[in-house]
C-alpha cells in the first residue's frame, strides 16, 4: 500500500458507499484510478465492505467472550473444526495464554447462552473447562484501524419490533455481503425504485440498526499481533480506566464485562513485543488495574459479517 492506498482507505472507511466519482474527486484522480484502486484493496489486504448490525435490536441480548481450555492437545484440530461449524459463534480464535481457544456469540438471552454451553459446547470432546466473559457495555469498537436459532429462540425474536419490514431485512442480508454493491442492483434484487433503496438504505443507518463498514485484514496491513486483555480492576475504577483506555489508538475494541474479568479490551500491534510493551507500560500502570490476563490471538479461525440469515 502506498500513500494513495491509504488514504483511500480511510476514505471508504468513513463513507464505504462513497461513490467513485466522489472519491475521485476527494483524492484528484480519476474514476477508474478509484476502482482500480479499490480492486486492488481487496486482493491485496483482503478489504471486505458490509454491513454489521446492532444485534440487540434483533434480539440478541446478551453478547459474551468464551476462553476455552481444552486437557487434551491431540484434539485440538478437531475441536476447532467443531467450533468452526456452531452458527451461534462469528469469530473464533486460537490463542496462548490463559485460553487455547478465545470465541465470541450473541445470544438472544443469559439462558440461550446456557444452553449453549451446556448443549453446543458440552458435546464437544475435549474441552475441558469454559469461563464465560457476558458483555455488559460495549464502550468502543472500531474497525477503522446470524445465527441459526432453534424454535424457542426464533419466537422471542419475534417480539421484537426494530422498525423493520421484510424488504428491509433483505436489504441488510444483501449489504452484508457487499455494503457497496450499486443501488441499481440492489433496487432490482429487491424488486423496488433505486430512490426507495437509497432512502431504506438511510433509514436503516440513520437508526443504529446498521453500521456500513470496510474492514480490511489487520495483519496484511504489518499489523501481526492480535491481542486480548481481561483487565482485573477495581470497581471503583472501571469507568475511568475503560475511558482511557478507549483513547489509545491501538484499542480496537472495550467492553465491560461480569465473569472473571471486569473489563476486555482487543488491540492490534506490529509484534508480540509491541503488545506486551502496551500492557506493561500502558494498562498496567493505570490507576486501579489489579491484574492483566493476556491472550495472544495465534490464528483466526473464523470470523464472520453476516450475523444475519435471510
Amino acid at each position: 500500500m502506498d500513500e494513495l492506498d491509504h488514504k483511500l482507505l480511510a476514505e471508504l472507511q468513513a463513507e464505504p458507499r462513497k461513490s467513485s466519482a466522489r472519491l475521485a474527486k476527494s483524492l484528484g484522480i480519476t474514476e477508474s484510478m478509484v476502482r482500480r484502486r479499490i480492486e486492488h484493496l481487496i486482493s491485496s489486504i483482503d478489504l471486505v465492505f458490509t454491513a454489521l448490525p446492532d444485534m440487540r435490536k434483533f434480539g440478541y441480548l446478551t453478547s459474551a467472550y468464551i476462553a476455552i481450555r481444552t486437557n487434551q492437545p491431540s484434539k485440538f484440530s478437531a475441536i476447532a473444526e467443531q467450533l468452526c461449524q456452531l452458527p451461534s459463534l462469528r469469530f473464533v480464535c486460537s490463542c496462548d495464554g490463559f485460553a487455547d481457544f478465545f470465541v465470541r456469540g450473541d445470544f438472544l438471552s443469559n439462558e440461550s447462552l446456557a444452553s449453549f454451553i451446556t448443549c453446543d459446547l458440552g458435546k464437544i470432546d475435549g474441552i475441558s473447562n469454559v469461563d464465560n466473559i457476558i458483555l455488559l457495555n460495549q464502550v468502543k469498537r472500531t474497525f477503522g484501524y446470524a445465527e441459526n436459532r432453534d424454535e424457542n429462540q426464533t419466537r422471542a425474536s419475534q417480539k421484537v419490533n426494530v422498525g423493520i419490514d421484510d424488504i428491509d431485512r433483505h436489504l441488510i442480508f444483501e449489504l452484508q455481503k457487499n455494503s457497496r454493491a450499486p443501488l441499481k442492483q440492489l433496487a432490482q434484487q429487491l424488486d423496488i425504485s433505486k430512490p426507495t433503496a437509497y432512502r431504506r438504505i438511510k433509514k436503516l443507518v440513520n437508526s443504529n440498526i446498521i453500521r456500513l463498514a470496510a474492514l480490511p485484514d489487520f495483519r496484511k496491513m504489518g499489523y501481526q499481533t492480535e491481542s486480548f486483555f481481561g483487565i482485573e480492576a477495581k470497581l471503583s475504577d472501571v469507568d475511568s480506566i475503560t475511558k482511557s483506555i478507549a483513547m489509545h489508538p491501538q484499542v480496537g475494541f472495550v467492553g465491560i464485562c461480569s465473569g472473571p474479568t471486569q473489563i476486555i479490551t482487543g488491540i492490534f500491534a506490529t509484534s508480540p513485543e509491541a503488545a506486551s510493551y502496551l500492557a506493561t507500560r500502558e494498562l498496567a500502570r493505570k490507576e486501579g488495574v489489579i491484574r492483566i490476563n493476556w491472550i495472544i490471538n495465534f490464528n483466526v479461525l473464523k470470523r464472520t459479517y453476516s450475523w444475519l440469515q435471510q
